[in-house]
């Protein structure tokens, strides 16, 4: 504001001084602008430094906000950084499938973000068994890869400890300690604000069975060489909490009892699709994907290899997106038998 008088007074002064405007009394009756030519030098000189004191202000804000792009610029590109290491690193938890004998093997996952909270894992099991695993940890991002990583890791040690005691468990006896050992894990070291739903499906190369576990993900489908048809395998007994559950619900793992994992019938051509929810909730404007279409292509995809399967099912799904934006993170683990 005292700028702005500055400028409107010596625009006053230099105006009556050159005649545009008539004499009249300033301050003093007699005494009038032009006839004090030192005084209107003196104001247009302070004019002119209130000129150049805004080009100074404006030149400081000017370089203040190009040393603030900057800063934001540098971390930027120190985030992006340490999120491509943690894409990474991730990326060397999440294994190419095994050769097993007997199974043909593929696997895919998409984050959402640059990591993904969703998981699989193949796991040797001793006595030629194999451990399939499948997960989903709530939410995606950064918090949600560590948990996944947690929980992979504490799989494989727990599978580590029980095959070194030279007793052979049953199926039912590695899927039962295999859940309890990392619920009991998880939640005493984070615990609190996530949990993980899971599948689990150990397949024995010489019996050629598998075992199952669903522990609240029950997005599967079994693609059934006889008839054709992608259908949901039908479990017997009872549902099983997620890992971490017992913040949420007070009788824990499996509602207060050991979980019971039940066998699966897979003959040759039959095939396991297991994925996450990102899956079929993949959205075009205001429609899902959906179970129905998913069914309709594993169907329809089903006779082939599992390479195929699985490619044919992103394909489809990127096309009924029309390739836009992914909400939640994707993973498609297909698994079929072969002989």
């Amino acid at each position: 504001m005292a700028t702005l008088a500055v400028l409107l007074f010596s625009g006053l002064a230099l105006s009556e001084y050159s005649g545009l405007v008539p004499h009249r009394p300033f301050l003093l009756p007699g005494l009038t602008l032009h006839q004090d030519l030192t005084w209107v030098t003196l104001t247009v000189l302070s004019a002119l430094g209130a000129l150049f004191y805004l080009a100074h202000a404006g030149s400081r804000l000017a370089s203040a906000a190009r040393q603030r792009k900057e800063a934001l610029r540098i971390a930027y590109v120190q985030q992006a950084r340490e999120l491509e290491l943690a894409r990474s690193v991730q990326a060397k938890f999440l294994k190419v499938p095994p050769a097993i004998p007997g199974l043909d093997i593929a696997a895919v996952n998409l984050p959402a973000a640059e990591v993904s909270g969703d998981f699989y894992d193949f796991l040797p099991a001793g006595d030629g068994r194999h451990l399939l695993v499948v997960g989903d940890v709530a939410g995606h991002g950064i918090s949600s890869a560590l948990t996944m990583a947690a929980a992979m890791m504490a799989m494989e040690l727990s599978l580590q400890s029980f095959n070194g005691n030279g007793h052979k468990p049953t199926a039912s006896e590695v899927l039962g300690r295999l859940a309890r050992e990392v619920d009991s894990f998880l939640t005493s070291r984070i615990g609190g604000e996530s949990f993980i739903t899971a599948f689990f499906a150990l397949y024995d190369e010489q019996e050629e069975s598998v075992v199952t576990l669903d522990l609240g993900h029950s997005h599967v489908l079994a693609y059934l060489a006889a008839s054709g048809k992608a259908v949901p395998p039908r479990w017997v007994g009872e549902r099983y909490l997620p890992l971490m559950a017992s913040h949420y619900v007070p009788s824990g793992l499996a509602n207060g009892r050991d979980p019971q994992p039940w066998p699966l019938r897979v003959e040759p051509g039959d095939a396991l699709v297991l994925y996450t929810d990102g899956l079929v909730e993949a959205r075009n404007g205001k429609e899902e994907y959906g179970m129905r279409r998913l069914r309709q292509k594993v169907a329809e995809l089903g006779a082939l290899s599992a390479q195929e399967i699985t490619r044919g099912i992103m394909d489809s799904v990127v096309a009924f997106t029309g390739g836009g934006e992914q909400k939640d993170d994707v993973t498609l683990v297909v698994v079929k038998r072969i002989s």
